[in-house]
């Protein structure tokens, strides 16, 4: 195996949306594309099906797929309307992105396009200018929301319907899945695991 990092560069007036790998000495450019001021780069990296994906999270941003050392090519082309790519995952045999600007949502690559299937301040009635990350375990695939407000909640699929899962204070959350438990950290500090249900974890 090899490691990747993706990272947004910026020389002068130049910006750059890399995914830099780790040969054992030193990270060399395996991919490289034009970026805009003020936004990531590439913000999140996932293996699905053998394959390496990365989101741009940049205006009009893309999901990119790595066939070989570096190729990598758009999958389903740009979004529009100055949406970004932040967050990637791979549950129960499907590839999903979290996108965002002004609304946050989560989409699956159906092996032609994106389908949109949730659009998470609509349905939950938060304020989630983004789907910031996204973890899964075999039975779930979670939503990482990021907006202004004093609360919001971790929406959960079952891969077929949307909940709103766990509320909590503050006003982002960022999701870890390691092995099959899904972890997240939230705003006000606090660290929850998910074994069925979120649970604080306290011995930090």
């Amino acid at each position: 195996g090899s490691l990747f990092i993706g990272v947004r560069t910026h020389v002068d007036t130049t910006y750059n949306s890399r995914v830099y790998r780790y040969d054992g000495t030193a990270f060399n450019l395996d991919f490289s594309t034009a970026g805009t001021p003020n936004q990531s780069g590439i913000e999140d990296l996932v293996i699905h099906d053998g394959l390496l994906y990365a989101a741009q999270a940049m205006s009009n941003g893309a999901v990119y797929q790595r066939n070989s050392e570096g190729n990598w090519v758009p999958l389903g082309g740009n979004l529009t309307n100055q949406e970004s790519v932040r967050s990637l995952a791979s549950y129960n045999g499907d590839l999903y992105r979290g996108t965002g600007y002004s609304q946050g949502k989560v989409q699956r690559w159906t092996g032609t396009s994106w389908e949109q299937l949730v659009n998470v301040p609509v349905q939950f009635g938060i304020n989630a200018n983004a789907v910031w990350s996204m973890a899964a375990s075999t039975d779930a695939l979670f939503a990482g929301p990021v907006g202004v407000g004093s609360s919001t909640c971790i929406p959960v699929f079952d891969g077929v319907n949307w909940s709103a899962g766990q509320s909590y204070p503050g006003n982002f959350v960022r999701l870890k899945a390691i092995g099959n438990q899904v972890w997240a950290g939230i705003s006000n500090g606090k660290v929850y695991w998910n074994n069925g249900t979120w649970q604080e974890y306290t011995a930090l």
